[in-house]
């Protein structure tokens, strides 16, 4: 228990963050205590309280120069304006999102495919988170999980099982069979959750 209360504290701290632009200072409280109980539920969480090293490390900051979040395989950032539109069970899937993305160091792993195609290495990258959070709470009800996904996010059961390299390799040649372009429907379900800093790892 003395543990978890220190690490609570160190938590708190850390969330005090940097807070850039004209975020209102509502704004700014609200996203704080939001992803301050976002990281505790994952604290208290069966399937994700091994995490909860990994929460501790690093800076978070609040910034509108971002439209999303980011991480750099060490630090988070979130845009308070975004996080203002998610139910708290989204915005805890951004939190693991984030945190996976630390955990399987892909920010450091992944730098030569991200100067091959920027694009297809952050799509990549968040299949595996992705799927790695939605796996971790199959069968559970919707209403009991502690994360869900955003509409727009990346999942796809055809991945299931397979790294970074292995999931850029398949999109790289599904984009070269259609000729430099991703299939229909495919385009509007390529972005991202979040920005990945790979210039700043």
């Amino acid at each position: 228990m003395g543990g978890i209360i220190k690490l609570l504290g160190g938590l708190f701290d850390l969330i005090g963050g940097i807070f850039k632009r004209n975020n209102s200072p509502e704004m700014i409280k609200n996203a704080k205590e939001r992803v301050t109980a976002g990281h505790i539920s994952i604290m208290r969480s069966r399937e994700f309280c091994m995490f909860s090293g990994v929460l501790s490390l690093g800076e978070i900051t609040f910034t509108e120069d971002i439209p999303t979040a980011q991480t750099n395989g060490r630090d988070v950032s979130y845009n308070p304006k975004f996080l203002d539109t998610l139910n708290q069970q989204e915005l805890t899937f951004i939190i693991l999102h984030e945190a996976m993305h630390r955990v399987y160091q892909q920010i450091h792993l992944w730098q030569h495919l991200f100067k091959e195609d920027a694009q297809l290495t952050n799509m990549s990258a968040d299949y595996v988170v992705n799927a790695a959070i939605i796996e971790a709470q199959e069968g559970s009800d919707t209403r009991t999980k502690i994360a869900v996904m955003p509409e727009g996010g990346l999942y796809d059961t055809k991945y299931q099982g397979m790294t970074t390299k292995q999931i850029f390799n398949a999109l790289k040649q599904d984009k070269e069979n259609q000729e430099g372009r991703f299939a229909p429907g495919q385009e509007e379900g390529n972005k991202a959750l979040d920005e990945h800093d790979f210039d700043g790892a």
